[in-house]
């Protein structure tokens, strides 16, 4: 297992409000490209002052970013059947989130981890949010170099995070 550790998520408001949100998104989601939350806990006897929250996760190889600069480095690429099953598992995941209406808003390659059998799986909910056409989502919520090119653009206001922009976060 791999346990990942969310230090003083209460201090904040708007930390306490990823971890929560993280946690329970974690918890509601069943599919096989998903990392799944096995297990929370805080080790703080205290249940009213905990500082820290850990995670229990599946343990899982590396992250993709991790591969592509590994490749990088020894002048290698992806066979195309090996790429093409990582985007296959990218998308299941991506489709199966939008069809419980949960928009990622973090998705790259350090998101996704990777197991020693190729098997992909998204990671880091701290971001995500359910999608709704009342609400307003801020479009900056991403990693820069991964927001979706409207937005990058000046197409679309900053206020507004459309939930066509998860699309661009798979190209």
């Amino acid at each position: 297992v791999a346990i990942k550790k969310r230090s003083n998520v209460v201090a904040r408001n708007w930390s306490a409000k990823r971890a929560i949100r993280e946690f329970a998104l974690l918890s509601s989601l069943n599919h096989p490209n998903i990392i799944p939350t096995l297990s929370v806990f805080t080790p703080q006897d205290d249940e009213d002052s905990f500082e820290d929250v850990y995670l229990v996760m599946e343990l899982m190889n590396q992250d993709l970013n991790k591969v592509i600069v590994q490749l990088k480095e020894e002048k290698r690429s992806l066979d195309h059947s090996t790429l093409k099953f990582f985007i296959y598992q990218i998308l299941c995941a991506v489709n199966y989130l939008h069809r419980e209406g949960i928009i990622h808003r973090d998705l790259k390659p350090s998101n996704i981890a990777v197991n020693e059998s190729c098997v992909v799986k998204l990671l880091d909910f701290g971001l995500a949010r359910m999608f709704s056409p009342i609400d307003q989502m801020t479009g900056y919520i991403t990693t820069r170099n991964y927001r979706a090119p409207e937005l990058l653009l000046g197409f679309l206001s900053t206020d507004n995070f459309s939930h066509t922009m998860q699309y661009s976060e798979k190209g």
